[in-house]
């Protein structure tokens, strides 16, 4: 038996908090149910040191992919669809779900809604499982009375978003690999392959091609300092890792990727489809512009147009109107503006947001298209050239003192 706190309504105008012993969350709720008496929480009574290592554990848990959340939310809209109660939808689920995390985020989401809670309460406790766009978007689908069709945009919406992450993923996949591979067989061929040439030149007694006199030096002097170079590597990574979560240097970081010659202008439609997306999403089912635009901000991962967008929310907070707000930011095209102002002007604003949210993914995926076509020819080039370059310098004394012996 553990002993659970718990706040109860009595009637619709007294509130009563207490304690009360029982073998779990649903036990008590059924216990103070029995007692004339509504459950609108119930925890379990942790000691502190208990309720940190607790609160410990469930962060450590991880977050949830795009692909896995998206198929627990269309699972459910399913079963709610079926005429399944949520409690009973959630416990199904519960009973196949192999990810740790969902697996403990859903017993969770079991025991709250049991107690009385709403499904999107139960989920606001646990932001890295489920975002605060998604709590939101649920919130709205219970208030609504629509929570399975709700559920069903969310889990497209999902999916939609995990396609064009795996696109930008895939593309940047061979890039890597042939910069791995090139800077491993370099790496290989000055460490342990030209110290051996050096040992071998220098008994020939002649002077060296400059050339290869560099590769030599080179190999020597990262033979000696490959300890230093290995910790200053570590630590210049340590280092920049630390950097970036400070929200300063984060933001300049975000703002500066935005003007990369080429890089920059993926990053700005892959952030723009992101919003457009979600706040025409949010704006399609009732959320007020001042509440989506700070939901939607909190769903980006360039903090620069994160920051803007609230900026765009404070000016509408004091009179101004959406495109002109827009219009004021740095950060959004003038495409952009343009057609935000004829959604306004034709009252269809949330559909024109999505619409240009598509636009703006099929873009990106051009662009990734075009980038990685750039990219991998050029890699081949470089990383052809720099081992072409060592492998002809540790052969040209080999040439020219077969000519000296002919």
């Amino acid at each position: 038996m553990a002993i659970f706190e718990y706040s109860a309504r009595a009637n619709p105008t007294q509130v009563n908090e207490g304690r009360i012993e029982a073998e779990s969350v649903v036990s008590a709720a059924r216990r103070l149910r029995a007692q004339g008496l509504y459950p609108v929480r119930v925890e379990p009574r942790l000691r502190d040191g208990h309720r940190l290592a607790w609160l410990g554990k469930r962060w450590r848990l991880g977050k949830v992919g795009l692909a896995t959340l998206a198929e627990f939310t269309e699972q459910l809209a399913d079963l709610l669809e079926a005429g399944i109660p949520l409690e009973r939808a959630l416990r199904l689920h519960a009973q196949h779900v192999s990810k740790a995390a969902l697996k403990t985020s859903l017993d969770s989401l079991i025991e709250s809604v049991c107690a009385g809670k709403s499904l999107a309460e139960a989920m606001s406790a646990w932001p890295k499982v489920f975002p605060q766009t998604y709590v939101s978007m649920v919130k709205v689908g219970e208030e609504a009375g629509l929570l399975a069709e709700m559920l069903r945009r969310l889990a497209k919406s999902l999916d939609e978003e995990h396609q064009l992450r795996g696109k930008l993923k895939a593309a940047m996949v061979y890039p890597l690999f042939l910069v791995c591979i090139g800077l491993g067989t370099v790496l290989v061929l000055m460490m342990w392959v030209i110290p051996k040439f050096g040992s071998f030149f220098e008994s020939l007694d002649q002077q060296l091609p400059l050339p290869t006199q560099i590769v030599i030096g080179l190999s020597s002097a990262l033979g000696k300092a490959a300890p230093l170079v290995a910790v200053g590597v570590i630590l210049a990574i340590l280092l920049v890792t630390r950097l970036l979560r400070l929200e300063a240097v984060k933001l300049r970081c975000d703002r500066f990727s935005l003007r990369l010659p080429v890089m920059g202008g993926l990053i700005l439609k892959f952030q723009l489809a992101r919003l457009m997306r979600t706040l025409g999403l949010l704006l399609s089912h009732g959320v007020n512009m001042l509440g989506a635009l700070r939901i939607t901000a909190d769903t980006l991962s360039n903090k620069f147009i994160a920051q803007e967008l609230i900026s765009v929310a404070e000016r509408m907070a004091k009179g101004g109107t959406l495109h002109e707000s827009f219009a004021s930011s740095q950060a959004f095209p003038a495409s952009v503006v343009g057609l935000v102002a004829m959604g306004q002007e034709s009252g269809n604003l949330p559909q024109m947001l999505i619409r240009v949210s598509q636009q703006y993914e099929q873009q990106t995926e051009r662009h990734i298209r075009t980038l990685t076509g750039m990219i991998e020819p050029a890699m081949i080039l470089v990383m052809g050239g720099i081992i072409g370059f060592v492998v002809v310098s540790m052969l040209m004394p080999v040439f020219r003192a077969s000519a000296l012996v002919r």
